[in-house]
């Protein structure tokens, strides 16, 4: 389930084992209406679904697809490598519409802005086997984790430049999310150790 900001209008992918909707389907819910008002359908299994304003993007295992928000045309699709956890990572400042996804080629990071025309920016960073990524809240640093989930790694979404590294610990665990605070001064994530780390940008 994904949540349109502070609106009554939910995504929602059917899961469990007697789902309410399909789990190859996208349902528009919108809540003060209880009822559906759009829906979207895919040959293969949803994975992640991620909305803001002016888009929305449905992942699957290889392919993720871009639609705009207003009347659900398709914008473009982007293949990946196999992407069985839905990675994927939209900033939500309307100033800088910037997504970031993996690439074809396992342990890149492929990132693209909306703002400009044509889709110019389309940098397929070297990042690692990811496991979790955020962008800021303005779009301009990418954030990732390894898949042994001991190292972050935070790079310029203009350009891929590394800007720094964090280690969250030595040993391997399972990453569950890392995410910016609104001014981009700190990065946090989360982890099966039961544990939250929190560092401090300085670039």
């Amino acid at each position: 389930m994904e949540m349109l900001f502070r609106s009554n209008i939910f995504a929602l992918v059917g899961g469990g084992d007697r789902p309410k909707f399909a789990t190859n389907k996208v349902i528009l819910w919108d809540d003060q209406q209880q009822q559906p008002i759009g829906e979207l359908s895919f040959r293969t299994q949803v994975k992640n679904v991620k909305m803001r304003l002016e888009k929305i993007c449905v992942v699957l295992d290889s392919k993720i697809y871009v639609y705009n928000f207003e009347d659900l045309t398709l914008v473009e699709a982007i293949d990946t490598c196999p992407n069985p956890r839905g990675l994927i990572a939209l900033n939500p400042d309307t100033a800088n519409q910037v997504l970031a996804c993996p690439s074809k080629d396992i342990g890149h990071a492929t990132i693209k802005n909306y703002r400009l025309s044509n889709f110019i920016l389309n940098t397929n960073c070297a990042a690692h086997d990811l496991s979790a990524m955020a962008l800021t809240n303005d779009g301009r640093m990418l954030a990732t984790s390894s898949q042994e989930g001991t190292l972050i790694r935070v790079r310029k979404t203009t350009d891929g430049q590394l800007l720094g590294e964090f280690r969250r610990g030595a040993n391997s665990c399972i990453m569950y999310q890392i995410t910016f605070d609104i001014q981009s001064k700190w990065i946090a994530c989360t982890s099966d150790k039961s544990t939250i780390h929190v560092f401090t940008i300085t670039n």
